[in-house]
């Protein structure tokens, strides 16, 4: 099945990193994205962030040795002064408890922290989804992206489907 969302995030992480550039998986569920992630940054670091265990183990089987495993919500982020990606697929672990999910308070605060580590130039990339909560992370997300010195696009792939958000860190 296509998944334009994660097609078009690849994709902009692709044009956006250099090899040896450091990002955070902040929802690395069972680790998909980060296994790409860690194609683009092959001299590069990269933590990973999930507060499901049963996550973490999954992830670990699809990434190499080098990536950071940290047991922690997404709402504490590590500092790296190199930082130049943080990647957030929002929602529930797939395969896993639907009722274990994102929420919009840390993830905003999360958004707000990770906007204050980024390098100037770096980016947030959000994917959302359309249940419940994600339709209220999205919303929150977008009227934050509204005040804060950033720029951003969002692009949306129909009523019922997941949408991508990129932000970029402007000059402050």
């Amino acid at each position: 099945m296509r998944k334009a969302h994660l097609e078009l995030a690849h994709e902009y992480w692709r044009r956006h990193l250099q090899p040896d550039d450091t990002a955070i998986d902040a929802t690395c569920g069972n680790g998909k994205d980060l296994a790409y992630l860690a194609t683009l940054l092959p001299e590069g670091k990269i933590f990973a962030l999930d507060i499901q265990l049963e996550a973490l183990d999954a992830a670990r089987k699809n990434a190499p040795n080098s990536i950071i495993f940290l047991h922690q919500c997404h709402s504490v982020l590590p500092e790296d002064p190199d930082l130049r990606l943080i990647v957030y697929n929002l929602g529930y672990l797939p395969g896993g408890n639907k009722a274990i999910t994102t929420r919009t308070q840390t993830t905003l605060q999360s958004a707000k922290l990770g906007l204050e580590r980024l390098k100037t130039g770096g980016a947030l990339s959000f994917v959302c989804y359309p249940h419940e909560e994600g339709k209220r992370e999205r919303e929150v997300l977008l009227e934050w992206t509204k005040e804060a010195p950033v720029e951003a696009k969002h692009h949306v792939f129909g009523a019922h489907a997941p949408s991508f958000l990129w932000v970029i860190k402007s000059q402050t």
